[in-house]
């Protein structure tokens, strides 16, 4: 499913970047008072709490990728 390289940059600046990560994190809060779990394509069926988890650890496994932690 993940591909060799990366993709292509999506925003051309850094707060284009963050504006979009804030409408995300909205739409997922959002979306999830209307469900109750949602298909991780590795992980299966995940509820608000563990996407929540799964988050923090991917958003941390890129912030060391990039030396930001």
């Amino acid at each position: 499913m993940l591909s060799e390289e990366p993709y292509p940059v999506k925003f051309a600046t850094i707060k284009e970047s963050i504006d979009d990560l804030v409408l995300q994190v909205n739409d997922f809060e959002k979306h999830f008072k209307t469900v109750q779990s949602e298909n991780h394509p590795f992980f299966g069926e995940l509820d608000f709490e563990y996407w929540q988890k799964f988050h923090v650890k991917h958003f941390t496994h890129h912030f060391k990728q990039f030396g930001l932690v």
